[in-house]
């Protein structure tokens, strides 16, 4: 994952992000730590493509995930902390 030069914000508040640079190799395995607020989600999100960089590009592999190819997201996990169920049961989810 290269992250190059990425700023961004949500609207008119503060930068989340300015000019971040960061590569992250295959083969290892990184922690993402920091108080709340402090972006951690957004960077994630910003890596799945589900956010865009104001400035600046994200490469996964060979994606840009703002994209949204599908032989890049068929190969994507994103479990947000919070997620929404329908009001069904089990077994009328699985049926319909």
């Amino acid at each position: 994952i290269d992250i190059d030069q990425v700023s961004f914000r949500y609207r008119r508040n503060r930068p989340i992000y300015e000019a971040l640079i960061m590569r992250l190799l295959p083969g290892s395995v990184y922690g993402l730590l920091g108080p709340n607020g402090a972006g951690k989600s957004t960077l994630l999100r910003l890596m799945a493509g589900l956010l865009y960089p104001n400035v600046g590009q994200i490469r996964v592999g060979a994606y840009a995930p703002a994209d949204r190819k599908p032989a890049f997201l068929e190969d994507l996990f994103l479990v947000p902390e919070e997620f929404y169920l329908p009001p069904v049961r089990i077994r009328q989810f699985i049926d319909s």
